[in-house]
């Protein structure tokens, strides 16, 4: 167990973890064209939302425990959202380039586990779900959110 992970509480590392996955992202973006024109931010900013956008939505933790003082194991869920805005498309094609989005998500995060070692400790395990979560027209443009679910472990030692 890290120094740095025995210092954070479970809601500290809920945070940490989610900061580390979207810099990652960020950091990486470049090496991977499906993103090359996709905005990446750690929150939904309307003001900032562009065609192709890459966000974080909710996290939650939960802890699991061999025994009374025996290790503490942290299981992190965060949604990303993989959201596309196409201008006269169909909203068939918005969904298959969020699809795009959400598989350049997964081969960043498969390439680097670890998320170049942002918290010490913590390790991205796979992509647990995703859905369409929703699909509209506005105007002559096809609005597309496809959502996955990030799941990241970390070991916090005894119990606290």
């Amino acid at each position: 167990m890290s120094a740095v992970l025995a210092a954070l509480t479970p809601t500290q590392l809920l945070v940490e973890a989610k900061r580390a996955v979207i810099q990652r992202l960020q950091v990486r973006q470049a090496a991977h064209p499906a993103l090359a024109n996709a905005r990446i931010d750690y929150a939904y900013n309307p003001k900032l939302a562009e065609a192709e956008y890459v966000w974080g939505g909710a996290a939650r933790y939960t802890l699991g425990m061999a025994g009374l003082a025996g290790p503490v194991d942290e299981q992190i869920s965060l949604q990303l959202f993989c959201d596309v805005r196409a201008y006269a498309a169909e909203l068939e094609d918005a969904d298959v380039r969020g699809a795009e989005l959400a598989a350049a998500v997964e081969h960043i995060l498969l390439d680097d586990p670890r998320l170049g070692g942002a918290v010490p400790g913590l390790v991205y395990r796979s992509l647990t779900a995703g859905e369409v979560a929703y699909g509209y027209y506005d105007d002559d443009t096809a609005m597309s959110s496809l959502a996955v679910d990030v799941l990241l472990r970390a070991h916090l030692g005894s119990g606290r």
